[in-house]
């Protein structure tokens, strides 16, 4: 049986896994968005193709 302290780690190693999944998440939607950015600033044409 889960006695406290088990629900308390599980429930801690639960947050840490959430918050780094959306770390990675929130990092590679950025790092999209500036490559998308920095297409556009140079006036190229085929910038669709960095959003897919």
């Amino acid at each position: 049986m889960m006695d406290q302290r088990d629900r308390q780690n599980l429930a801690v190693a639960i947050v840490v896994i959430i918050l780094i999944a959306g770390g990675y998440w929130l990092t590679t939607v950025l790092h999209r968005n500036a490559q998308l950015e920095d297409c556009l600033m140079q006036r190229r044409r085929n910038c669709e193709q960095l959003v897919h």
